[in-house]
């Protein structure tokens, strides 16, 4: 009986080390991507491999991902030459910051899935996209859910009640024609003059604003009732009561024929983008039920004005007018001088467009 117990004792352990090498055979470890690959040192993907997409419109754009302390796995993306950020400024320097998004990603062998959501007062931005060592594939979603009312027109009439002179910082009195007079009163004085002389060519501009972030604007000419198409921009929500329109080089032209002329010097109001061929017009702005109060960013209002008086605001004026125009430049020009202008950029001209139910 023992001699019978060794044998079926040799056979089990016999089978039970077959049984073992068999479930201990080596499966297949699948590697996944690092999400931190995606990182690239700080740097900017390459632009010929990325493809991004915008309301399922390809556009042009630098992308790059940058790492947070959280989590391996939830990165930011950056993404330069659309939806630019606030205008920050430094003096006379200033700072246009990128779209920065938080995303997830889900590594897989040969891609990395991501996407992430930009949800603010005055649009949603989804993203979503697939990484891989040759490329990235992006597709943007962005919708204007607040801000300005989208599908309503707004016109701006083109009269001293609805285009005021606000600078009221000023100190001190200027001499013109004899008469001495505070610079607040000679300013607003001859800003209305300015305005009814525009009035003479357009009574009124209509802003319509559409969801998908582009604005048409028309134009009612001081010989017509209905309006003219003008242009159709992009505008973008940067931060609260802020934003800014996009023009193209050539729209940028039209603005200058339009409303300022083409000075031989100038500093164009309008701030470049990044790799973008287009430029920047930023606006600060309050809603209200039945208007609209906006003015062009003070960090360049002076110089849309001075342009003005360099080249369009000469036109059809007498010699003495000219002198006028040419000492509101001065008073603007000395603003740094009287206040502290560079620290706080109050708006020079206000703004009211009324909303047409």
């Amino acid at each position: 009986m023992k001699r019978v117990s060794f044998w079926s004792s040799l056979v089990c352990l016999i089978l039970t080390g077959i049984c073992s090498a068999c479930s201990n055979e080596d499966e297949p470890v699948v590697q996944l991507m690092d999400p931190q690959e995606m990182c690239n040192n700080n740097q900017w993907y390459p632009q010929d491999q990325t493809v991004l997409q915008w309301n399922e419109e390809t556009v042009q754009a630098r992308v790059g991902f940058l790492p947070t302390e959280e989590d391996t796995t939830q990165l930011k993306i950056v993404v330069s030459g659309t939806k630019p950020g606030r205008l920050e400024t430094h003096g006379h320097s200033w700072t246009i910051h990128y779209l920065e998004v938080p995303i997830e990603t889900v590594p897989g062998e040969s891609e990395i899935h991501f996407n992430g959501q930009e949800t603010t007062s005055a649009y949603d931005l989804s993203v979503q996209g697939v990484y891989t060592e040759k490329s990235v594939d992006i597709q943007c979603v962005y919708k204007v859910t607040g801000g300005i009312q989208t599908e309503i027109p707004y016109v701006l009439l083109l009269d001293k009640e609805h285009v005021q002179w606000k600078y009221d910082n000023w100190s001190g009195t200027v001499e013109w024609d004899g008469q001495t007079y505070t610079k607040t009163y000679f300013a607003r004085q001859t800003w209305e003059k300015i305005i009814g002389r525009m009035s003479q060519e357009v009574t009124a501009v209509q802003m319509l604003f559409h969801a998908n972030g582009y604005l048409d604007m028309a134009l009612q000419y001081a010989s017509e009732t209905d309006f003219t198409p003008w242009m159709t921009v992009r505008y973008w929500y940067t931060e609260d009561h802020q934003m800014c329109w996009e023009l193209t080089y050539e729209q940028e032209n039209q603005f200058y024929d339009q409303w300022t002329g083409h000075p031989s010097i100038y500093l164009s109001p309008f701030l470049p983008y990044s790799n973008s061929e287009s430029q920047l017009l930023y606006f600060e702005y309050e809603t209200a039920d039945s208007y609209l109060s906006f003015n062009v960013h003070p960090f360049v209002e002076d110089d849309l004005l001075l342009m003005y008086m360099k080249a369009k605001g000469l036109e059809g004026l007498t010699e003495k007018e000219q002198e006028e125009l040419a000492l509101l430049g001065t008073l603007i020009r000395g603003m740094d001088n009287d206040t502290d202008y560079i620290v706080y950029y109050p708006p020079i001209i206000q703004m009211k467009a009324d909303k047409v139910e």
